[in-house]
C-alpha cells in the first residue's frame, strides 16, 4: 500500500457542513462561531481546522496575545478584520487574504465588518497566552 506511514497515522474525514454547523463559543473566543472540519481527530492532534464567523460587525478586542501552536494560517473567505501584528502599524485582512502566524508572534485583534469568516489551520496544539503590547518598533520579520 503507497504511503504506509500516513495510513498508520492519519484518518479519512469528510466534512460536509452546511451554513447551521457553525456554533456560537464552540472555540478559544464566546463572540465567535465555530465549526470543526475534524481535522483534528483525524490527525491525532497534530493539525486543526475549522471555520470562524463573526455575523455583527464588532469593536471587540482580544487584545494583545500569542499562540503556542508550531503555525497558524488564517484564510479569509469574507467580510475583514484589523489587527495589530506591531504597535501603531494596523493591518486590515480581507476576503481573499491569508496569513501564516508563527507560534510566539504577538498580535491583537480589534475590530471586524459584518460577516467576517474565514478558515484556520493550526499546526500543533493551540493554545493562547495573554502578552504585553510589543515595544514602539519591534516587528516580527515577513517572508
Amino acid at each position: 500500500m503507497p504511503n504506509d506511514v500516513a495510513q498508520d497515522h492519519f484518518k479519512f474525514v469528510l466534512s460536509q457542513l452546511g451554513a447551521d454547523s457553525y456554533q456560537l463559543g464552540a472555540g478559544r473566543r464566546s463572540w465567535v462561531q465555530y465549526r470543526d472540519f475534524g481535522i483534528s481527530a483525524a490527525t491525532g492532534g497534530k493539525f486543526s481546522m475549522f471555520g470562524a464567523r463573526i455575523q455583527k460587525a464588532s469593536d471587540l478586542t482580544t487584545g494583545w496575545h500569542y499562540h503556542t501552536c508550531e503555525l497558524l494560517i488564517a484564510y479569509y473567505t469574507s467580510g475583514w478584520i484589523d489587527v495589530y501584528f506591531e504597535l501603531g502599524k494596523l493591518t486590515r485582512l480581507e476576503a481573499g487574504s491569508c496569513i501564516s502566524i508563527p507560534r510566539g508572534m504577538p498580535h491583537n485583534e480589534i475590530r471586524c465588518s459584518d460577516n467576517m469568516e474565514l478558515i484556520e489551520f493550526i499546526v500543533g496544539e493551540m493554545g493562547t497566552v495573554t502578552c504585553d503590547e510589543p515595544a514602539a518598533g519591534q516587528s516580527w520579520s515577513s517572508v
